[in-house]
Parts: C-alpha cells; sequence; structure tokens
C-alpha cells in the first residue's frame, strides 16, 4: 500500500512539473493566424512611440514607420516602447500582439518620412 501511495505521488509531482514547464509558443511572422482568426500575416515591427495607447509610431521589417491610432486603449502597448511586437498591417486597419498573445485593434494612419 505504501509502495502504491509513493508510486501515486511521483505521478502527481510529475504532472504538476510538466504542466510548469510549459509555455506557449508565439506566433510566426511567415503563417497565417489561426488562432486569432484574423486574416494576414504576422511581422515583427518595433513599436517606437506610444502616446498613453491611443496613438503609436511602428518600424515594420520594411522600415516604414507608420502612426497607428488605436480602436479601443491598448493598455500594455506603454511597456513595450522600444521593444518588438508582432503587427499585422492593413492599409486601413492593423493589429498589434504582445508575446503573452493579446491582441489590440488599430486605425492604419499615416506613413511617416
Amino acid at each position: 500500500m505504501k509502495r502504491f501511495l509513493r508510486l501515486c505521488a511521483a505521478i502527481v509531482v510529475v504532472f504538476i512539473a510538466t504542466g510548469c514547464m510549459a509555455t506557449t509558443k508565439t506566433q510566426q511572422p511567415d503563417q497565417n493566424d489561426v488562432q486569432t482568426g484574423y486574416p494576414g500575416k504576422w511581422e515583427q515591427a518595433t513599436l517606437t512611440e506610444d502616446e498613453f495607447g491611443f496613438k503609436l509610431i511602428v518600424v515594420r521589417q520594411n522600415d516604414e514607420k507608420w502612426v497607428l491610432e488605436s480602436k479601443t486603449t491598448c493598455f500594455w502597448t506603454r511597456q513595450l516602447v522600444g521593444r518588438t511586437v508582432w503587427l499585422r498591417w492593413g492599409p486601413v486597419e492593423s493589429f498589434l500582439m504582445n508575446d503573452q498573445g493579446q491582441i489590440c485593434e488599430f486605425w492604419t494612419g499615416e506613413r511617416m518620412e
């Protein structure tokens, strides 16, 4: 009986340990996003400026700078200024996603020179 209890305890410890070590896979820029339901492709971009989550400036991989204006307030963008985020750019609307998979929607504004 003691062996059985020890075996059960060991199995529980293994399940807990493997669950704690599991990580979520971030979206790759070339893949169509099936998980979020948004069409198109994600690319990496650098968030260079944030005006309280309402107006952002991002630099795309092709070195184009764009102004994005939020449809709703995005609270996590302020923390990622100067860092790489995932961008799904569109001529009318764009989406930003952080590494935790949180997505904010933006109107695509003007291109900066």
